[in-house]
């Protein structure tokens, strides 16, 4: 049914899901790139913002905006996202076949795993781009942003929805055989 708490856990992951891609996820800070040009890059899985600054009258200020294109693993990261977020979505509506929520539950937990996983070749990636961290090693700054969060949320939400619905199989299943 669709009252269920397990309904709820898939619902919000869902959310977290479609949140997570607007969500900031990476930042990289260079104030000093050696020749009086700095460069600053924030990720999320919708694209990558790149603003340059350089010791320049003509030319002291960039910004340009590269969508999730631009990288195979961001590619990779924004497809994956979008299809667990339909999954689990689909996954609350199948509450007549709990075996294949299941299944389905534990393939949006996979794909999640996979979202996680991909984190660390995008964050290679935006550290190339950030530059030499040698040249100013005090100030260069390669954070994660709270924006990361949200597929580890929506793992542990997921988890416990396919534990609940688990849970209501063998509930059923007890029921069936005292009959």
């Amino acid at each position: 049914m669709i009252q269920r708490i397990q309904t709820v856990l898939l619902f919000l992951a869902s959310a977290l899901c479609v949140a997570f891609l607007f969500f900031p996820t990476w930042l990289v800070s260079n104030p000093d790139m050696g020749e009086g040009d700095a460069i600053k890059v924030v990720a999320s899985p919708m694209g990558v913002s790149v603003e340059r600054s350089a010791m320049s009258l003509t030319n002291a200020f960039t910004a340009e905006k590269l969508p999730f294109t631009a990288n195979t693993f961001l590619l990779l990261q924004f497809g994956l996202t979008c299809v667990t977020a339909v999954l689990l979505l689909v996954t609350i509506f199948l509450y007549n076949n709990r075996a294949l929520q299941i299944k389905l539950g534990y393939g949006a937990l996979l794909a999640l795993m996979l979202i996680n996983f991909l984190m660390v070749p995008i964050r290679t990636w935006l550290q190339e781009m950030g530059g030499d961290p040698m040249i100013a090693p005090d100030m260069y700054q390669s954070l994660p942003q709270w924006g990361l969060a949200a597929p580890f949320l929506a793992l542990i939400l997921t988890w416990f929805a396919v534990k609940r619905i688990q849970h209501d199989e063998k509930l059923v299943k007890g029921m069936d055989r005292i009959r």
